[in-house]
């Protein structure tokens, strides 16, 4: 099945041959979430929660012992250290922040149309530094949006 956005709604798209099927699920499984979600200024969050990097070295940590390639590139992080299953949607933007030999990146990840009655979405900010050749997370903060209430707002507040 394919996610389509047409005039700023999400619909499932599927051929001919599976319409019926496919009324079913647009019936039941899909829900107006709106395109502007997957851009996150930073005037739309009141208030971040700082999160542990622990987990997210112990990740690290663990993928180096294996040898996963993906610890050299800060790119793929995102699809790593958090669960991008649990949403309908996600975003992820990738920021070096210099052009030439990068030792710092900030990585946005947007997450929307969570299967929860209050938490909508959330978005993480990761920044990692490349120190002694290897890529670590130095800080890691997130905000969360609600089914009830602004729809392009985000906080560290719970969610009513």
């Amino acid at each position: 099945m394919k996610q389509v956005i047409l005039s700023g709604y999400d619909f499932c798209y599927m051929s001919r041959k599976f319409w019926v099927i496919g009324l079913i699920l647009m019936s039941t499984g899909c829900q107006y979430l709106p395109s502007s979600s997957f851009t996150v200024e930073e005037d739309s969050v009141e208030s971040w929660e700082t999160l542990s990097i622990n987990r997210f070295a112990n990740i690290l940590n663990s993928a180096r012992a294996e040898k996963r390639s993906w610890v050299n590139n800060p790119s793929l992080f995102a699809y790593h250290l958090l669960n991008l299953s649990d949403s309908q949607r996600y975003h992820i933007d990738y920021q070096a922040m210099q052009a030439e030999n990068n030792t710092e990146s900030l990585i946005t990840i947007v997450r929307d149309g969570f299967k929860d009655d209050a938490i909508r979405g959330d978005v993480h900010q990761i920044n990692v530094q490349k120190e002694d050749g290897l890529w670590w997370v130095v800080s890691v903060k997130r905000a969360f949006s609600c089914w009830r209430g602004p729809q392009a707002y985000y906080s560290s507040k719970l969610c009513p």
